[in-house]
């Protein structure tokens, strides 16, 4: 009776048998990884497809991590698991050390963009009394604005105007 209440544990073959398809292209976008960052072009070209190719092997690890099976499983489909995890972060760490200059610009780009995003947002609530007391001044009754309107769309746009001019040249890297 009590052998009958017991769940069975699932295996790692089970799993890979289940799994086979998604197994088999993260392999495939993982060599194509390497293979994309070996081309020797001149052009750059060799970063794009090794980011490409990368980032369907992450979507692919991860719908593959997704779909592990419930507990309680076998020490074996947790071991894949963590080493599955592993790889993938080993992978992404490789190709950030070996291409500094595709990531670099972009994480400048990024931060310019991020400081200018937070400025817009804390300035909202500062921009929003002023402009009601300005108009409690100039016409006499305050504004009444609903609270989806926002003061910070011109900062917004500023934040990505100030990002733009540089845009081509951290395409160009």
């Amino acid at each position: 009776m009590g052998e009958a209440n017991q769940s069975v544990k699932a295996t790692l073959r089970d799993f890979i048998d289940t799994q086979s398809k998604l197994v088999t292209s993260i392999a495939a976008f993982i060599a194509l990884t390497v293979f994309g960052g070996q081309l020797d072009d001149g052009s750059g070209i060799k970063i794009f497809i090794s980011a490409l190719t990368l980032s369907a092997a992450i979507l692919l690890t991860w719908e593959l991590l997704i779909n592990l099976p419930e507990p309680p499983r076998e020490w074996r489909v947790e071991l894949f698991s963590h080493i599955l995890s592993l790889l993938t972060i080993f992978m992404v760490w490789l190709w950030f050390s070996k291409f500094p200059a595709a990531w670099v610009p972009l994480a400048g780009l990024a931060l310019t963009m991020l400081v200018f995003f937070g400025l817009a947002i804390l300035s909202t609530y500062p921009l929003k009394k002023l402009s009601n007391i300005l108009a409690g001044k100039l016409i006499k009754r305050p504004l009444r604005l609903n609270e989806t309107n926002r003061h910070h769309d011109p900062f917004v746009v500023l934040a990505i105007c100030s990002a733009w001019p540089r845009l081509p040249a951290v395409i160009q890297t």
